[in-house]
C-alpha cells in the first residue's frame, strides 16, 4: 500500500497491558481498541480548535468569495487574454482559486492555523500522495482503454495532448494545473483538511465518549456546506438547482478517500483528475465515459479499506486533533 500503516506497542506508562497504536504517514499515532477507545496526548501537531465565531465568520468568508468569483471576476474578459499569452498553460481557475486559497490562509493565520492544520502532512506525506494521485491517473488510462476495448471501440491518441494549427499546445495540461494547484487545493483544504477537523472538534464536546461519531457528523457538516458552496455558480450559470447533486456525490467521494487515507495531497489529485481527467487515450467516435472510469477507480482504492479497517474514519481526524479539552481562540 502507498499509505504507510504500522502497528506499535502504547506509550510507556500509559497503561497497564500494551494497547495497539496506529502510526499513520504523518508519524501522528491513532489507539485502536474498544469503542471508548482515547486518542494519546502525545499526538503531535494538534489542530487548534477555533470559536464559533471565527469558525463562523471563516465559513462566511468562504462564501463570500463564491459569490464575487462567480459573479464578478470570473466574466472579466481578460482571462482571455490571459490564456491566450500564456498559450493556455494559466486559467481563470489556477489564478482565482490559488488566490483565494491565500486570502483563506492568511485569514487564519491570526489563530494560529499553520498548513498541518489544513490537512497538509510532511515531506514525506505530500510524497506519498503524488504517489497515491500516479497511480490513481493510471488506473484512470487503463479503465479508458479496457472499456473501450470491451465494447469493441477503436482508441485513439488524445489529439488535444500535442495538438497541431492553430489550438493552444499546452490547454490540456493548463487544465489538470488549475484544479490540482487551484480548484481542487482550495476546496480540499477548505472543505476537507479544515472543516471536518474543526466541526469534529466542536462534536466532540457534545459526544466525549465516542470518536467515529464526531467524525461522522464533522464530515456530514462539511459535506453539506461544500454542497452550497456550489451554489453561486449554479446560480451564475442559470442551472437547475437539481445539478448540486453532482457536487455531493462528488464532495462524498472525496471525503470517503480523505477519511479512509488521512492524506489531503491525494485527495486533491483526485479532486483534480475527477475534473480534468487528462485522458492520453481517447474512444472512437464518441467521447470516453471518463466519469464511470474515475467513480470506478476510485472504488478499487477506497471498498478494500473501508472493508478491512472499519475505523479509519476516526484516523484522518482523530489523529490530528486533541479530543480533549484545549483552549480555544
Amino acid at each position: 500500500m502507498i499509505f504507510r500503516r504500522t502497528q506499535i506497542v502504547s506509550f510507556a506508562g500509559e497503561r497497564s497491558k500494551p494497547n495497539p497504536i496506529l502510526l499513520w504517514p504523518n508519524g501522528a499515532p491513532l489507539a485502536q481498541g474498544d469503542s471508548d477507545a482515547e486518542i494519546p496526548d502525545q499526538v503531535s501537531k494538534k489542530v487548534k480548535e477555533l470559536r464559533w465565531a471565527y469558525l463562523l465568520s471563516t465559513i462566511g468568508l468562504v462564501f463570500v468569495m463564491a459569490g464575487l468569483i462567480n459573479s464578478v471576476v470570473f466574466p472579466l474578459p481578460i482571462w482571455q487574454s490571459v490564456f491566450a499569452f500564456s498559450r493556455g498553460t494559466v486559467q481563470a481557475t489556477l489564478v482565482v482559486n490559488l488566490a483565494s486559497f491565500l486570502v483563506f490562509y492568511t485569514w487564519l493565520r491570526p489563530a494560529g492555523i499553520r498548513p498541518n492544520s489544513l490537512g497538509f502532512g510532511p515531506g514525506r506525506q505530500v510524497l506519498q500522495g503524488l504517489m497515491g494521485m500516479l497511480v490513481f491517473w493510471v488506473l484512470v488510462q487503463l479503465a479508458v482503454i479496457m472499456s473501450a476495448r470491451l465494447k469493441g471501440l477503436a482508441v485513439n491518441f488524445n489529439p488535444q495532448v500535442n495538438p497541431q494549427g492553430g489550438a493552444l499546445p499546452y490547454g490540456f495540461w493548463g487544465l489538470f494545473l488549475s484544479q490540482a494547484l487551484g480548484n481542487a487545493l482550495y476546496e480540499e483544504a477548505v472543505f476537507r483538511g479544515f472543516l471536518i477537523p474543526q466541526f469534529f472538534l466542536k462534536c466532540r464536546r457534545f459526544l466525549p465518549a465516542r470518536v467515529a461519531p464526531s467524525v461522522f457528523l464533522g464530515a456530514v457538516l462539511s459535506l453539506a456546506i461544500f454542497d452550497l458552496y456550489h451554489l453561486p455558480n449554479l446560480i451564475c450559470r442559470n442551472l437547475p438547482l437539481a445539478f448540486l447533486v453532482y457536487p455531493l456525490i462528488g464532495g462524498s467521494l472525496y471525503t470517503l478517500l480523505y477519511l479512509e487515507t488521512g492524506n489531503l495531497v491525494f485527495v486533491i489529485g483526485v479532486h483534480a483528475l475527477g475534473n480534468a481527467p487528462t485522458l492520453l487515450w481517447v474512444r472512437d467516435p464518441s467521447a470516453p465515459d471518463w466519469s464511470y472510469s474515475l467513480v470506478g477507480a476510485a472504488c478499487v482504492i477506497a471498498i478494500p479499506l473501508i472493508c478491512r479497517r472499519q475505523r479509519r474514519w476516526e484516523v484522518a481526524v482523530g489523529a490530528r486533533c486533541d479530543c480533549q479539552e484545549q483552549g480555544k481562540l
